[in-house]
Parts: structure tokens; C-alpha cells; sequence
């Protein structure tokens, strides 16, 4: 009897467990291996399959579109105009009656996964990684279908943008002095083609690359000084259209403009005292003069300090606002909506940023605030989640991560969101890198020897980092069109090397 009984239990045992690896372990590899399946179980009443991945929340048929999308959608979306039906956005469309309590919504279409309608097969999403120039990861995100003699309708949304796969082949690299730091790009010549100008801090130079219509620099001048140039501008601030260039100095605690002739060169400095070791320097006119005045760090006094463009070739004296804890990245925005420019600054030591809301006559509030990663560097502004409010990305270098905040458009943000880096991230840069109309971000890793591109979906969230090497020790990054083609390229100071790479985006359909 008590064999017969052990005989039994061991039998229900064994039976348990195949069970539970059945109804557990199966779902879970399903997700990890092969999510991007769809099998005939994800089919809905009217007998449309749909892809099971980043959890769908519905699946049905509107506007003569099968459609399904995230399940979080509902709590961010907009409406479709009311009179029109139309959405705001030309990479939208209209869904009425939809699963948000029948609400008519605009559903981007990048969010869409259109459905097959009655299929023997259900189309499988090839969402794999493929490997290129050794570290950088492209994902391929074509569609296959899969059928035996059966025909098979598809509804099919054509988007008025045009996806591309970008990668970077190959850096070209340019000498400059010694010490490069700071790095800007625009068009100082005039002739439609992007140039860069590099501080090179501990030479006491400024390096002027005139770019040539393939995405090559191949002229090279330079400004001698003897301040310890550390970063630097571009902007118009004489309303002249050419753009002239504002240095901060650390060795001397100046600001130096130049301004620009249109033909690649510039005027003699004219120099502004400021407060100790000035560093990032932000622009935007702060008083509604329709002059650019601009905002400096001084990460050596803890304070910002303010100028006033008066229009003539002189400012106003500088005008400071303490900050809490060594001030370094800095940037300039309407962030709560009262079209009166504000400022937010990086606290590297407080762990922090502060935001000074602008009353729209070159003065600030006492700052607001909020609370970062590990000493936050580094800043920069953008419309992730394509709500019309201004986000934060800050790097920060002391836990190798970067912060997202969203902007709820009344100068708060929404809680941060950290994504890893390499080690000590320096710099980021905003950019759309595979044409989608939703922006990523770019940050060095000064000691990984790289950088990564993190490609937005816009809607606040981002894809898995991809990685590429630079030279030793990159810096600063900027984004520009460098050859006419229409897509995103990068430059990066390669700080170890005293050189700048230059990373030509090829993004095929």
C-alpha cells in the first residue's frame, strides 16, 4: 500500500512538473527567444493575426486599418480634431472608435503593427541584430510573410517619412592642437556647407575647418590666443546673417567674441570679464530685444553669470545667480510656457540641476531644484515623446548613465528615466540618425574610447545602446549634415589624440 501510494505521488509529482514548465518556462522562453512570433493564438474575433511583441494591447479594424500598439498608448495620446478628423501631425492617423475608450485617437505610425487579415501564416517580425564594423549593432526591422497557396490581403500605411538603416564606416580623423575641448559647426563662408571650429585649451588656439561639399575638411586656419580657450558658440549677434563665435577662456575668466565676416574669418576679440573659470556658454535673447544675449557657467564660483546684448558690439555687465555645486553644462529654454526664456544648469557636485524661470527682462527666479544621476555634465534640450514640451537628457559622468525628463510643459518633469553608458559619459547631442522623425541621442564615453546612439521611438523611450569607437578619450560631439546627403553625421573631439573624427552617416532604406 505505501509503495503503491509513493508510486503515485511520484507520478503527480512528475506530472506538476511538466505542467508548470509547460505554462512557465515555455511563455518565458517564448518572450526571450522568439517574441517576435506571431502564432494563431493572437487572433482576434474578426480573424486578425497580430505581432505579440511590446505587449499588445488590441487588435482590430478601423478606418479600414487593422492596427494594433503598445498598451501605455491610452495615457498619452492625441485626439483627432474633432470637425476634421484629422491629426495634427502628418505622421499620424486617425483612429475612430478605438480601444481608448472609443475615443478617436492619432496613433503615430511608427507605433503600428499592421495586421494580416486571414492567413494560414502569420507574419513573422525579423527584429534580429546584425553586427557591422566589428562593435555597431543595425537592426533590420523588415516584415516577412510566409504562405503556402493561400492568398493572403495585407492593409499596408504608407509613411511620409523614409526609414533608413544608418552605420558609420569609417572615422576620418583631423590633426589640431594640443588640448582640443571645445566644438561648434555651422556655416561661417557661406557657401551651404557645415564647418567646424575646435578650442584647443592647452595651445591657445582656435581651429577653423572649412568643410568641402563631400563631408571633407581639408582647409585648416587658426586664432591665436592666450587665455586657455575652453568652449565656444556659434551665433548671429549683430542681426547681420553671419555668424560670429563666443569662446570661454579659463586660464583668464574672459568671454571673447569674434565677429564673423561671412567668408570664413573673423573680427578681433572683444572681451568681457566674468567670474571665475567660465565654462558651456548658452545663447537665446532673454529680454525680447530680438538681440542674442547669452549665459555662462563658472564652474569655478558656482554661480551663472548673464550678459545683456545691447546690439552695438557691447553688453551689459555681468549680472550673477548662485547656483548650488560647481555649474557646468548649461542650456536655454521656455520650459514652463510663458514665451519668457529660461535657464537650466548641470550641479556636478550637488548631484543636481537648477532651472531659473526667466520673467522675460534678462532676470531670473531663484532656481528650482530637481535631483539627477551622479555628477550630472553635461545637457542638452529636445522633444522626445513629440508632445510639443521641452525634455532633458543630462549626462551623468560619475555613475555612467544618462537622465531622461520629460517636461510636463509647466517647467516640471516627469521622474527621470536612466539609461547605462559607457564609462564616464562627457558630452550628448541630439539627432535622428535613421530618419524617423523621432529623435536619439548621442553621448561619449571618454573612458570607453567610444560613443553610443540610442535611437528614440517617440515616445520618451529608446532602443538599446549602439556603440563606436572613436579615438582616445572623446569629448565634445556635435551633429550635422557634413555632406549634402540629408542625414545626421557626427564629429567628435578624440581629446587623447589632439585630432576630431568625423563619422559620415550611410543610411540605406
Amino acid at each position: 500500500m505505501i509503495e503503491s501510494i509513493n508510486h503515485k505521488t511520484i507520478i503527480l509529482l512528475i506530472l506538476i512538473i511538466l505542467l508548470s514548465f509547460i505554462f512557465v518556462f515555455l511563455p518565458i522562453a517564448h518572450i526571450n527567444y522568439s517574441r517576435f512570433f506571431v502564432s494563431k493564438s493572437d487572433q482576434d474575433p474578426n480573424n486578425n493575426y497580430y505581432s505579440s511583441n511590446i505587449s499588445c494591447f488590441d487588435s482590430r479594424t478601423s478606418n479600414n486599418v487593422s492596427y494594433c500598439a503598445p498598451k501605455n498608448i491610452c495615457s498619452n495620446v492625441e485626439l483627432c480634431n474633432p470637425i476634421t478628423g484629422e491629426c495634427a501631425s502628418n505622421t499620424s492617423v486617425c483612429i475612430v472608435n478605438s480601444c481608448c475608450l472609443s475615443k478617436n485617437i492619432c496613433l503615430p505610425l511608427l507605433w503600428i503593427n499592421l495586421c494580416t487579415l486571414k492567413s494560414t501564416e502569420a507574419p513573422i517580425i525579423n527584429n534580429t541584430t546584425r553586427q557591422a564594423d566589428g562593435e555597431v549593432s543595425v537592426i533590420d526591422n523588415t516584415t516577412k510573410q510566409t504562405n503556402e497557396e493561400v492568398s493572403t490581403t495585407t492593409t499596408v500605411i504608407q509613411p511620409q517619412i523614409e526609414l533608413c538603416q544608418f552605420s558609420f564606416p569609417n572615422m576620418a580623423t583631423y590633426t589640431v592642437d594640443y588640448g582640443p575641448m571645445g566644438i561648434v559647426t555651422g556655416d561661417i563662408n557661406n557657401d551651404n556647407r557645415m564647418d567646424i571650429i575646435v578650442s584647443n585649451h592647452d595651445s591657445d588656439t582656435i581651429s577653423i575647418l572649412l568643410g568641402h561639399r563631400n563631408g571633407e575638411f581639408p582647409t585648416q586656419a587658426k586664432i591665436n590666443t592666450t587665455r586657455g580657450p575652453q568652449r565656444l558658440t556659434l551665433h548671429d549677434l549683430n542681426n547681420d546673417n553671419k555668424l560670429d563665435l563666443v569662446i570661454s577662456n579659463s586660464m583668464d575668466n574672459t568671454i571673447s567674441i569674434h565677429y564673423g565676416y561671412g567668408n570664413g574669418s573673423f573680427t578681433n576679440e572683444i572681451i568681457l570679464s566674468t567670474d571665475i573659470t567660465p565654462d558651456w556658454v548658452g545663447i537665446s535673447d532673454l529680454n525680447h530685444d530680438n538681440l542674442s544675449d547669452f549665459v555662462v557657467a563658472h564652474d569655478g564660483h558656482n554661480n551663472i553669470g548673464i550678459y545683456l546684448n545691447y546690439g552695438n558690439g557691447n553688453f551689459s555687465l555681468l549680472t550673477t545667480y548662485s547656483t548650488i555645486s560647481l555649474p557646468v553644462g548649461v542650456v536655454v529654454d521656455d520650459f514652463n510656457n510663458d514665451n519668457h526664456k529660461d535657464i537650466v544648469v548641470t550641479n556636478y557636485f550637488h548631484h543636481s540641476a537648477s532651472i531659473f524661470f526667466g520673467y522675460g527682462n534678462g532676470s531670473f527666479a531663484k532656481p528650482t531644484i530637481f535631483f539627477t544621476g551622479l555628477s550630472p555634465f553635461s545637457i542638452a534640450i529636445s522633444d522626445f515623446d513629440k508632445d510639443n514640451k521641452k525634455d532633458l537628457v543630462i549626462v551623468n559622468y560619475g555613475e555612467n548613465t544618462i537622465s531622461i525628463f520629460l517636461g510636463f510643459g509647466n517647467g516640471s518633469f516627469k521622474q527621470e528615466k536612466k539609461i547605462a553608458t559607457g564609462f564616464n559619459p562627457y558630452d550628448v547631442a541630439i539627432g535622428d540618425f535613421n530618419k524617423d522623425n523621432a529623435k536619439d541621442i548621442v553621448v561619449t564615453n571618454s573612458n570607453s574610447n567610444s560613443f553610443s546612439i540610442y535611437l528614440g521611438i517617440g515616445d520618451g523611450d529608446f532602443l538599446h545602446e549602439m556603440r563606436y569607437s572613436t579615438g582616445d578619450e572623446p569629448h565634445n560631439i556635435i551633429i550635422n549634415d557634413f555632406n549634402g546627403d540629408n542625414k545626421d553625421d557626427v564629429a567628435v573631439i578624440n581629446w587623447g589624440n589632439s585630432n576630431i573624427g568625423v563619422l559620415l552617416n550611410v543610411c540605406e532604406p
